[in-house]
């Protein structure tokens, strides 16, 4: 059985690791001692690619040489 820990004080990065260094797929948020949500891998990799494609401008999806 694994203690719940506090993780809305967490770095998504440091929950990232977590789900690969524990090999986990989800992880409970809990509030105050009660489930309040879940959180999983497909979660993380959605939020990534979703501020990745905010971040891009299209003059960056087109590679380019500048000698």
């Amino acid at each position: 059985m694994f203690e719940a820990k506090t993780i809305m004080k967490t770095d998504l990065i440091d929950i990232a690791e977590s789900f690969i260094k524990n090999h986990f797929r989800r992880v409970p948020i809990v509030a105050q001692g009660k489930l309040v949500g879940i959180i999983s891998r497909k979660d993380i990799i959605k939020y990534i690619l979703k501020l990745r494609r905010q971040d891009k401008s299209p003059t960056e999806s087109t590679p380019s040489y500048h000698p």
